[in-house]
């Protein structure tokens, strides 16, 4: 029952939030990073749905509190993603002063003090919804936060460091993906899932996840965080990150060996790349500034994953 009740109260109190607090409730929610959010939650779906394609050892039947876990997780992942936010917050303000004037710090719809009990709050929600759900994966979910610690906060500030910063936020992204794959594999392990596909899952979230950091390139520069904008200017940070992504889509059809796929990873590819290279592209009369490149691209790989779902589907 235990649950049950966290699942109720995980998804009630921000509910409540915004009725007795809809200022400051509706302030936290633009600031959530919603493709980031969404890529979380994401990332535990795809785990499981790879330990229902490679694993032997997986849930045989389907139960209300198995799946009420499986939820539950899901609502970890995006409870620990947002802890991450707040120390972010906290040690960018100089930045988010210049390129992100609407986030809660900046704006003062909280105090620090109240921002910092919040993200105690989230972070220990997550440890708490995990440890309910699936307590073999807390110690996952505790590597995870440490990673978010050192990328974002001193001395550390992993952040500073292209390709160093990126591969940290390619590993916490894994730990998110194992921890679907072990919740529905009853093994509890990894061992079914080929090594390649780990690998090619690290090596396509390094290359893309630089994307989010076009839209601080100016005040990054000045509070010299080295990422790849910034390191190589504007364009040519797009043509490397969008070559990335390009051939992270076409290895996708190598890796899982279903050439049948292979012209829709041209397209999704194409387009992701054309998206890049072209900073003045517009949708519907809007220019797609570079704080939305995230979305457009979690998009479009969204489509692509339901794709390469179907796909495999019919072969297994």
């Amino acid at each position: 029952m235990g649950i049950l009740y966290a699942f109720i109260l995980s998804t009630l109190l921000p509910l409540l939030g915004f009725l007795f607090f809809k200022k400051t409730t509706l302030s936290l929610f633009a600031n959530a990073r919603l493709p980031q959010l969404l890529y979380h939650g994401n990332l535990v779906w795809l785990g499981g749905g790879l330990a229902f394609i490679f694993s032997p050892q997986i849930l045989t039947h389907l139960t209300f509190f198995n799946a009420l876990s499986f939820l539950l997780l899901v609502i970890a992942s995006y409870y620990a993603w947002l802890a991450t936010i707040i120390p972010n917050d906290i040690f960018d303000l100089s930045i988010d002063t210049i390129s992100n004037s609407k986030r809660p710090l900046v704006k003062k719809t909280l105090s620090l003090q109240s921002y910092k009990a919040l993200g105690w709050t989230l972070f220990g929600s997550s440890l708490l919804l995990v440890t309910l759900s699936y307590p073999y994966l807390l110690f996952l979910f505790i590597i995870y936060h440490s990673l978010a610690w050192i990328y974002n906060s001193p001395p550390f500030r992993i952040k500073r460091f292209p390709f160093i910063a990126t591969f940290v936020s390619a590993l916490a992204s894994l730990l998110m993906l194992l921890s679907g794959y072990i919740a529905i594999d009853t093994s509890r392990t990894i061992e079914h899932l080929p090594p390649e596909i780990i690998l090619f899952l690290l090596f396509a979230y390094t290359l893309s996840l630089p994307i989010k950091d076009f839209k601080d390139r100016i005040s990054d520069k000045k509070a010299h965080i080295w990422t790849l904008p910034v390191l190589l200017g504007e364009k040519r940070s797009r043509l490397f990150i969008g070559t990335g992504i390009f051939f992270s889509f076409i290895f996708s059809v190598i890796v899982f060996n279903i050439y049948s796929l292979a012209p829709w990873a041209l397209l999704f590819g194409s387009l992701s790349f054309w998206i890049l290279i072209f900073p003045d592209v517009s949708f519907f009369g809007k220019k797609l500034y570079p704080r939305y490149l995230p979305h457009s691209i979690f998009f479009l790989t969204l489509l692509y994953g339901l794709l390469l779902a179907w796909e495999i589907s019919k072969v297994v």
